[in-house]
């Protein structure tokens, strides 16, 4: 089959018609995409390919959790284990000073403050905290505990829940 036929073979049995990202594949591509949909006797000239992989679809890509599924790194655990430590922490119910945050992990840890700062977003991210700043009318930015970082400071023995 030419590449025209195989496009418009791999358009027909999708239901999907837009033929620009097919285009740029190349003929072997199209052949093993195409196999499932080939007609018995036409299937044994690519036999010799393997089956090709399952596509995931866009909204199945776009509904898997990005950030909740990273780990928390080396840096983050000290950071997170910071928090019970800062002098306006009274609970997990605290809302702490954000600048005190970043100077206690640089007193404490020694990870300078531009370092802690994106390692403080990470986790803001990561959902561990919301992260409360001057766009929200407040004068200085503070960090409130998220359900996650509560239950992380829990299982770490970090706060008695």
């Amino acid at each position: 089959m030419s590449k025209k036929e195989l496009i418009a073979l791999i358009m027909e049995s999708t239901g999907q018609y837009k033929k620009t990202h097919l285009v740029k594949k190349m003929k072997s591509e199209l052949e093993t995409i195409a196999m499932p949909f080939m007609p018995s006797d036409a299937t044994v000239a690519f036999s010799e390919q393997p089956p090709p992989a399952p596509i995931a679809t866009l909204k199945e890509k776009k509904k898997a959790p990005q950030a909740s599924e990273r780990a928390v790194n080396e840096k983050e655990q000290l950071m997170l284990a910071t928090i019970p430590k800062l002098p306006d922490f009274e609970g997990t119910m605290s809302v702490m000073d954000g600048k005190g945050f970043l100077a206690k992990v640089e007193e404490i840890h020694g990870i300078p403050q531009s370092t802690s700062r994106a390692l403080m977003v990470s986790l803001m991210k990561k959902q561990y905290y919301e992260i409360i700043g001057k766009k929200s009318g407040q004068k200085k930015t503070t960090i409130k505990l998220q359900p996650k970082g509560i239950k992380y400071l829990a299982e770490n023995n970090l706060i008695v829940a």
